[in-house]
């Protein structure tokens, strides 16, 4: 079964760990996984998995509150 990668760098752990712990908290759309790792100090990057992937905006609209230090999703797509 193909999954769904989302991939979000941050500026720093405190940023990651917001990221992270939103995407794992959330109903819908739900993460099978949530990882957290250091990028290239002090930024971090965090990767979800989905089964499909999120309504278009879905991620966006959780993740607007978070600020500047949270970049754009980068390498979102289907993976095996």
């Amino acid at each position: 079964m193909p999954l769904c990668k989302l991939r979000i760098e941050t500026a720093d752990l405190a940023a990651g760990r917001a990221v992270a712990d939103s995407l794992e908290s959330e109903a819908a759309p739900t993460a099978l996984a949530v990882t957290l790792f250091e990028l290239k100090p002090p930024a971090f990057v965090v990767e979800a998995y989905y089964d499909a992937p999120p309504p278009p905006g879905a991620i966006e609209h959780l993740l607007a509150g978070l600020g500047a230090r949270v970049g754009a999703s980068v390498g979102a797509g289907v993976g095996r």
